[in-house]
């Protein structure tokens, strides 16, 4: 908020922490969400603690300035503007988030080339039990929780709000209970069905995939699970 207030136009911010898993467990994650992500206007990107260590110290040992070049273009190579979103899994995406999406990309219509990215983070050193229990590929894609949980946990014992409490009650319930495996096989249908739709149409593939994360929003409240038969009824 400093460096936003300064006038400055973009921000790096410092983690406390240089290990995966302390920010998988989302106190820091969840918490920088909640107490920044919602007030800062202008870009920001994240490093661990190590690699801030080493940009202060160059700062101080060179005293001349240090030049980090920041890319937030896009091409458009066929004239389409192209926009991403990036989320940890469906259960922190609301539905009414989902709906103001859709109003936003309808106007546009084949002129915008839509692309979900699925957010996870790597920990190669954790513990063996700890990657076959919640990660793929020997650590490579470990799941981040659900920010609804991960506040829930920050402030137990505490008065503080959870800026996700506004939730539907039963997707809170699953986001409480679903295991770490599920939720990144989840988010591989769902990129599965948008790898496959853009092959075949790209201009199909917002509607496509829009279309089933509604649903699977409307299954896992109604139904109170997040588990493959749910994504085959979407299918």
């Amino acid at each position: 908020m400093n460096a936003q207030t300064a006038g400055l136009k973009a921000a790096i911010l410092i983690e406390d922490v240089d290990d995966p898993m302390a920010l998988r467990d989302a106190k820091v994650h969840a918490a920088a969400d909640a107490a920044l992500g919602y007030q800062l206007t202008i870009p920001y990107m994240k490093v661990f603690a190590n690699d801030g260590k080493k940009l202060k110290e160059y700062v101080i040992a060179k005293r001349l300035p240090v030049y980090i070049k920041i890319d937030l273009g896009l091409s458009r190579p066929d004239n389409r503007v192209e926009y991403e979103l990036w989320y940890s899994s469906i259960l922190d995406l609301s539905k009414d988030q989902l709906v103001d999406l859709g109003k936003y990309q309808k106007p546009f219509g084949n002129h915008t080339l839509f692309t979900p990215r699925i957010l996870t983070f790597s920990c190669p050193t954790c513990p063996k039990a700890i990657k076959e229990a919640n990660c793929f590929s020997e650590g490579n894609y470990c799941p981040y929780q659900p920010k609804f949980t991960a506040m829930e946990e920050l402030n137990e014992g505490a008065e503080a709000a959870n800026p996700f409490e506004d939730r539907d009650e039963r997707i809170q319930e699953v986001a409480r209970t679903v295991a770490d495996h599920e939720l990144l096989m989840e988010s591989l249908r769902e990129k599965c069905l948008y790898e496959k739709v853009a092959k075949e149409d790209d201009t199909q593939v917002y509607k496509t995939w829009y279309n089933f994360m509604v649903y699977m929003q409307t299954q896992i409240a109604f139904r109170q699970e997040l588990n493959k038969e749910a994504s085959d009824r979407g299918f």
